[in-house]
């Protein structure tokens, strides 16, 4: 985190703002799972007039990371007075066609804003998620077909992640040591279930380990 060299003004209206924020509605839906999650849109409808209200503003910018296939997105706060916040967000993409670019940049934008001012969505699990059993001891569901398991992690990796299916199982296998498959594949049924299960936590901790 960077900040201007004095902060305490833009510190007193933070403090003062964060309270009125309004939670950041659920209003989008994933096609492919029917899941509803709070998109760009209604992360800002949660904070803009108290940003206003307190005389702040937010400045996202993107440029090339020096890494290959990483995009670096910066948020900085600023108050009237000249006093600012930033943060620097670098999110890997899949490969350089501009929609996997803009998707990157949109969904750090979306994180780093919450993360910036505190948002928060509906019916968050206020890390629940990362306090279950680890990979090892999660049952996959009997209903569940085996083949459908895998079918629906690459899907789920495909429509809400940055991260192509190889990049994601490297983030798994620096999350914990009872990952040693070589691919999504040759994941134990469990261990596929697990991550179903918690997939957003999950992700969240991979793309904090690349940054």
């Amino acid at each position: 985190m960077k900040t201007s060299d004095k902060i305490e003004i833009i510190s007193k209206a933070l403090v003062a703002a964060q309270p009125e924020l309004s939670v950041a509605i659920k209003d989008s839906t994933n096609p492919h799972f029917k899941s509803k999650y709070a998109d760009l849109t209604a992360d800002w409808n949660a904070c803009k007039d108290v940003l206003k209200e307190h005389k702040l503003a937010v400045i996202q910018t993107f440029s090339p990371e020096n890494k290959e296939g990483t995009v670096l997105v910066t948020t900085r706060l600023i108050h009237q007075s000249g006093e600012w916040i930033e943060g620097e967000l670098p999110m890997p993409h899949r490969d350089n066609n501009p929609q996997a670019v803009g998707s990157a940049i949109t969904y750090a934008r979306r994180y780093s804003l919450s993360a910036m001012l505190g948002i928060v969505t509906e019916e968050d699990d206020d890390g629940n998620s990362a306090a279950q059993e680890q990979y090892s001891k999660t049952i996959p569901k009997e209903s569940e077909n085996p083949k459908a398991l895998y079918k629906k992690l690459l899907d789920k990796i495909e429509d809400e992640s940055p991260l192509d299916p190889d990049a994601f199982l490297e983030g798994l296998r620096k999350q914990s040591e009872k990952i040693k498959a070589k691919t999504l594949l040759e994941l134990q049924e469990k261990q596929v279930s697990y991550v179903l299960d918690n997939f957003q936590s999950i992700l969240n901790k991979i793309l904090d380990n690349q940054s």
